[in-house]
C-alpha cells in the first residue's frame, strides 16, 4: 500500500507462487533478500523513489525475465540478482555508481549488459557465470574490476579495458577466450602485467582458425562448441586441458604428427566415433581425456604404429586400425587437415573407401581423387 517506505529483509522470501509485484512510489529501499527465491516472479517494476537495491534482493528469481532499474537507484547490492537465469538483458541507469559483488552472478540467460559512465567499480563475481554474455562495454569511469568479475563468461569474445582501470582482480576473465586483437587494454602498465602471466586468468589467443580452434603458443586451448569434426593443424604440439570438453556434436578428430601431449578432459563429453592420429608415437594423455566407450571408437594410425598404440596404456582400448590409402595420401600431400567425407564417382557419400576411384573432401575444404586398388 501507499505510505510504505521500505520493504524489509526477507519480506517475501521464497514466495514461489508470487508472479508479479508493484512497488508503490513511497518505497525508498528494498531490503536484503526481500524477494529472494520468488521463482514464479516474472516481472517487477521498481519506482523512481527507490535509491538502493540491497543484497540478495531478487536472488534466485529464476522466472524473472525483465526488470527496470530506475534512475533513482545509486547502488546495486551484492548478489542482488544472483541466479536470475531468465534475465536476457539489463540496462543499468546513470545514477548507479557501483555494481556489488555477485550482483548478476549466474544470470545464465544474460546476453548483453550496458554499464553507464557513472559506475566506478565492478565487484567481484559481478557477472560470473553469465555464459551467453557476448558483449559488454566498460566505460572510462570504471577504475577497478573485481576478482572473477567475468569468469566463465565463455561467450564473451571481445572486451576493451579503458585507461581509467588501474586494477583487475585475480581471475577476472577466467575461461573467457580472446584473440589478441579482441582484448584491448589501453593502460600500458596494466597491459604488461596482464600479458605477463596467469594472474588475471584470461586466455589470450595467438590465433583463431577457420575450424573454430583457439590456439596459443602452438597449444589448442579451446574449440568452439559448434564443431562436428576437428582437424588440428600441423605444428600444434599440445592439446590443452578441456580444449574440446562438452563439444557434444564432435564425432571425428584428426591429430597431426606434431602433437606430443593431450591434457586432462580434453575430449570429455565428445561423442567421438573416429580418431585419425598421424603421430608415429602415441601422445601422452592426462586424466579422463575421453569419456566415450573406447572400443566403440575407431582409432586410425599409421600402419607402422599399430603395435605401438596397442601396447600404450592410454590408447590400447580403442579399436585400433591401420590407415587406408586415402588417409595415408593426406599425410603424403602434407595437408595435416585430415579427412572429412568420402564420395564415389557418382557423388554419393560412402562410409569408407572402396576399390577404384574415390573422391575425398579434406578438412581444409579441398577435394581429391584417390585410386584404391
Amino acid at each position: 500500500p501507499e505510505g510504505v517506505t521500505s520493504i524489509g529483509d526477507l519480506a517475501f522470501y521464497n514466495c514461489s507462487g508470487l508472479t508479479s509485484v508493484t512497488i508503490p512510489n513511497s518505497v525508498t529501499s528494498i531490503g536484503n533478500g526481500a524477494f529472494s527465491g520468488c521463482s514464479g516472479l516474472t516481472s517487477v517494476t521498481i519506482p523512481n523513489s527507490v535509491t538502493s537495491i540491497r543484497d540478495y534482493a531478487f536472488s534466485d528469481c529464476s522466472g524473472l525475465t525483465s526488470v527496470t532499474i530506475p534512475n533513482s537507484v545509486t547502488s546495486i547490492g551484492e548478489y542482488a540478482f544472483l541466479g536470475c537465469s531468465g534475465l536476457t538483458s539489463v540496462t543499468i541507469p546513470n545514477s548507479v555508481t557501483s555494481i556489488g559483488g555477485g550482483a548478476f552472478w549466474d544470470c545464465s540467460g544474460l546476453t548483453s549488459v550496458t554499464i553507464p559512465n557513472s559506475v566506478t567499480s565492478i565487484g567481484s563475481w559481478a557477472f560470473s557465470g553469465c555464459s551467453v554474455l557476448t558483449s559488454v562495454t566498460i566505460p572510462n569511469s570504471v577504475t577497478s574490476i573485481g576478482s572473477e568479475a567475468f569468469q566463465y563468461c565463455s561467450g564473451l569474445t571481445s572486451v576493451t579495458i579503458p585507461n581509467s582501470v588501474t586494477s583487475i582482480g585475480n581471475k577476472a576473465f577466467l575461461d573467457c577466450y580472446f584473440t589478441y586483437d579482441s582484448f584491448i587494454i589501453n593502460n600500458s602498465t596494466l597491459h604488461d602485467a596482464y600479458i605477463g602471466g596467469e594472474t588475471w586468468g584470461a586466455k589470450i589467443m595467438d590465433e583463431e582458425t577457420d575450424d573454430g580452434l583457439l590456439i596459443k603458443d602452438n597449444i589448442v586451448v579451446k574449440c568452439r562448441l559448434w564443431a562436428i569434426t576437428a582437424a588440428i593443424p600441423e605444428g600444434v604440439t599440445s592439446i590443452g586441458n578441456g580444449a574440446f570438453k562438452n563439444c557434444s556434436g564432435l564425432t571425428s578428430v584428426t591429430i597431426p604428427n606434431s602433437v606430443t601431449s593431450i591434457g586432462y578432459e580434453a575430449f570429455w563429453n565428445c561423442p567421438l566415433t573416429r580418431i585419425y592420429s598421424y603421430a608415429e608415437y602415441p601422445p601422452s594423455c592426462g586424466i579422463d581425456v575421453f569419456s566415450v566407450v573406447k572400443k566403440n571408437c575407431n582409432l586410425y594410425v599409421l600402419p607402422e604404429s599399430v603395435d605401438i598404440y596397442n601396447f600404450c596404456r592410454d590408447w590400447k582400448e580403442f579399436n585400433i586400425l591401420p590407415m587406408d590409402e586415402v588417409a595415408l595420401s593426406v599425410r603424403e600431400v602434407g595437408t595435416g587437415k585430415g579427412i572429412q567425407e568420402y564420395y564415389d564417382l557418382q557423388g554419393r557419400r560412402i562410409a569408407k573407401t572402396q576399390r577404384g576411384v574415390n573422391i575425398i573432401r579434406l578438412g581444409d575444404g579441398r577435394t581429391r581423387k584417390v585410386m584404391v586398388k
